[in-house]
């Protein structure tokens, strides 16, 4: 349940979507509180209109005119002149900003009177006057004072939404009609610049690239990558984890680093491996062997066991800061699973749904996004993600795209805003 807050003179309670002041009440509509909650939760800072439509239009289509329209009822109610606004500003080709000071109110125990936490003052016992009070006593009431307002920001900052994502669109990047499924046919990952495939040639198979804007694909002027299985890729040392498509699948394979855009592979050690996954840094491997989860360094020293599981793990995905790995496990319990990078905390993610494939990580580590399944059929999700430091908060799936549009192997862009997946 969302908290009352002080916004300057206005008492606000969003679970009764109302606003009041000495002269008064005023109700709201639903949209416009939510609206006000997120502007609060960021007081002082300015909140992106993509942030405020993805945080209170979570799974719906809306344009800049709707959040407007809650912008100017917030104002002809809060501003003193909602043409010239002071408290509730607009930031040109950012967003808005609300810079009136926010104080959050907690909930009233049994002990306390009418007065809002943040205001309690302690009272001396009846047989002391204030004159006679301790340096200890006056001290220990100003520290309960100012813990009563700590206090207040805490549970106030444990209960306010985080902003939820949403797809607004889909830009079409490629246009050549070739097909995107070469032998590495799950591959797809993304850099500042490029998005890379494996498109089929009459040969095989050819590593390619294209704009992140949309434009001419090319192949990567790296003919070696032709010869490869590609597993993973890491954006920070622009290499990927290859196997030689010589080897076979059935049996743990050589596994190698192949650089961009030009340099051969070069052997990662002595390490066999079913499948491979870089760190988000690009200084670590976390690779399978049978039913044996390893991590080693990215020249292949300090290997050492992670776990052994019931089945092979595959498809590998590193947090951005590298303390948990997720991935795909088989068997009794199909789907998505995880474990520390110290081999600790081995789960099923999301209570064992089933039939996700894993997928990546946003750079921030708020999101996961990966394909999965509604009701058996396929569509893009994203995980949002509980905290160690506020233990309450429940990872939470949202479905970003419809079971009509059939997108896969997502990845999403280095800054956040963006995501690319085949079709």
């Amino acid at each position: 349940m969302r908290r009352e807050f002080l916004i300057g003179q206005w008492r606000v309670q969003p679970d009764l979507n109302t606003i009041t002041n000495g002269a008064g009440s005023v109700r709201l509509e639903p949209k416009v509180m939510e609206v006000l909650v997120v502007l609060a939760q960021y007081a002082g800072e300015v909140v992106p209109k993509e942030d405020l439509i993805r945080s209170v239009w979570p799974e719906t289509f809306v344009t800049d005119d709707v959040l407007i329209r809650c912008i100017s009822e917030l104002r002809k109610i809060i501003e003193k002149d909602p043409k010239h606004p002071q408290l509730l500003q607009t930031i040109a080709k950012r967003g808005y900003r609300l810079v009136v000071t926010v104080e959050p109110l907690v909930p009233q125990t049994q002990e306390t009177t009418n007065a809002p936490a943040t205001h309690v003052t302690l009272q001396p016992a009846a047989t002391s006057s204030p004159a006679k009070q301790s340096w200890a006593q006056r001290h220990i009431a100003g520290l309960a004072i100012m813990l009563g307002f700590s206090g207040a920001a805490i549970v106030a900052w444990a209960v306010w939404p985080e902003p939820l994502p949403v797809v607004t669109g889909a830009t079409q990047l490629t246009h050549d009609g070739k097909r995107k499924d070469g032998i590495s046919h799950h591959f797809l990952a993304a850099d500042e610049h490029y998005v890379y495939y494996m498109a089929r040639t009459p040969n095989g198979q050819a590593l390619t690239e294209v704009s992140i804007r949309g434009g001419e694909p090319a192949v990567v002027p790296n003919p070696a990558a032709s010869h490869f299985w590609l597993a993973s890729f890491s954006p920070t040392t622009s290499e990927f984890l290859a196997f030689p498509l010589e080897s076979s699948e059935d049996s743990p394979r050589p596994l190698y680093v192949l650089p961009l855009p030009t340099g051969g592979p070069w052997r990662l050690g002595n390490i066999f491996a079913d499948d491979a996954g870089w760190s988000a840094d690009g200084l670590k491997v976390v690779y399978s062997n049978g039913n044996s989860l390893y991590v080693a360094g990215r020249d292949a020293n300090n290997s050492s066991r992670l776990a052994e599981l019931s089945s092979a793990p595959r498809n590998f995905s590193w947090s951005p800061d590298g303390k948990l790995i997720r991935f795909y496990q088989s068997g009794k319990k199909d789907g998505l699973w995880e474990i520390h990078s110290d081999g600790t905390g081995l789960r099923q993610v999301l209570g064992g749904i089933g039939g996700e494939v894993p997928g990546s990580w946003s750079n921030d580590g708020r999101y996961y996004l990966y394909d999965g399944f509604r009701d058996q059929k396929p569509a893009i999700f994203a995980l949002r993600e509980g905290h160690t430091w506020r233990p309450w908060r429940k990872a939470q799936a949202v479905q970003l795209t419809s079971e009509s549009s059939l997108f896969f192997n997502v990845v999403m862009s280095q800054d956040g805003k963006r995501l690319f997946a085949k079709k």
